[in-house]
């Protein structure tokens, strides 16, 4: 996987929130990731499409005191492989996937996290906007 290409802290992201990445994935790119977490050894969500011979799979996991646990691997419909968007909203037993509004994916809150404080973008591509949904008490 390619470094680091936006890492955010500073934020509370709180159940019912969400957070939207909309981008471009180069031709040559194969994966990229998206990480919502409280810091870079605890990972709640790792979104992790891979792209080869056309096809695509979402790779869906999470990382506890540096470790992976488990993966979750989902067949979707590909993006066009240029544009896509990409909506991941905080539930409180799992998170909500919607990938270029065709797949809608869950993956269960397996750490039980209630607050996400960091946030990493990884891979060959351009991101064109990331929008939090974070409702302020």
């Amino acid at each position: 996987m390619a470094e680091t290409l936006l890492h955010m802290t500073g934020f509370q992201m709180k159940h019912g929130d969400s957070v939207e990445v909309e981008g471009r994935i180069k031709s040559s790119t194969d994966r990229f990731a998206i990480d919502l977490g409280v810091d870079p050894a605890n990972k709640a969500v790792h979104f992790n499409p891979r792209f080869s011979q056309g096809g695509c799979k979402i790779i869906l996991n999470n990382m506890v005191n540096t470790i992976w646990q488990e993966e979750v691997i989902e067949e979707c419909q590909p993006c066009n492989k240029e544009d896509f968007t990409v909506l991941i909203k905080f539930c409180s037993d799992n998170f909500e996937i919607v990938v270029c509004n065709k797949n809608t994916l869950k993956f269960p809150n397996r750490s039980g996290m209630d607050t996400l404080k960091a946030f990493w973008i990884k891979g060959d591509i351009r991101v064109k906007s990331v929008k939090f949904n974070i409702q302020i008490n």
